[in-house]
């Protein structure tokens, strides 16, 4: 596993195939819209379409990163699980937030689409899917800390996150939020709300961290 990481941090963009257990192999990908070619790329998409098309209607998967659009592919980071045999089984797609803050821009990851074939949601993934892909981006960092964002209507999301990651606002038991909470969570509601679906009639509570009035941007 070390030599993967190793070689993927002289990349330009992380690319980097790991095994997971006896059989499984996942495949991160960072922003494939800026070095794929045109043909991997729409490979791509086709798979997560077809894992997809185990929970969604077919005629919902014809926009962003099922399309291969390769604007929203340019800031977004696929994580891909496959058996031995190829065939894929789970994804998560990442978007990657820019924020105007001083003294330079921070980048966000945004803990955003995530689907699993349903009969493989018994198979302990969710490390896989969220905290492998966020610590070699971590690693690709050289251990500075990363900003992540979640929107959520599940409280067992909620809880997960918490554990996976530090420092983390809202959770349970959590003390209180911080100045810089508040001014990221502002910057994302002002500049970036259309990467979760949420419309411009939205509305953040700073105190509780709820967006109220969500369902206005195409948001599920």
């Amino acid at each position: 596993m070390i030599g993967p990481i190793l070689k993927s941090l002289r990349r330009e963009y992380m690319d980097v195939t790991l095994r997971n257990g006896r059989d499984r192999m996942v495949r991160i990908m960072e922003r494939p819209g800026r070095w794929m070619s045109e043909d991997e790329l729409q490979a791509l998409a086709s798979d997560l379409r077809a894992i997809a098309a185990k929970t969604l209607d077919e005629g919902r998967l014809t926009y962003g990163v099922f399309a291969g659009d390769r604007d929203r592919m340019r800031d977004t980071i696929i994580t891909l699980v496959t058996p031995g045999d190829g065939t894929p089984i789970a994804f998560n797609a990442l978007a990657v937030m820019t924020l105007e803050t001083q003294p330079e821009p921070v980048d966000v990851l945004h803990l955003g689409l995530v689907m699993v074939d349903p009969s493989q949601r018994s198979g302990g993934l969710s490390w896989v899917l969220y905290g492998l892909t966020c610590f070699l981006l971590f690693v690709r960092n050289q251990f500075r800390p990363l900003w992540i964002s979640n929107v959520t209507q599940v409280p067992a999301v909620i809880g997960m996150v918490s554990e996976m990651f530090s420092d983390i606002w809202p959770k349970p038991n959590a003390e209180r939020r911080t100045l810089n909470h508040v001014l990221m969570a502002r910057r994302i509601m002002g500049n970036h709300r259309h990467v979760f679906g949420v419309g411009q009639d939205a509305e953040f509570d700073e105190t509780r961290f709820v967006i109220t009035n969500a369902y206005t941007g195409g948001s599920e």
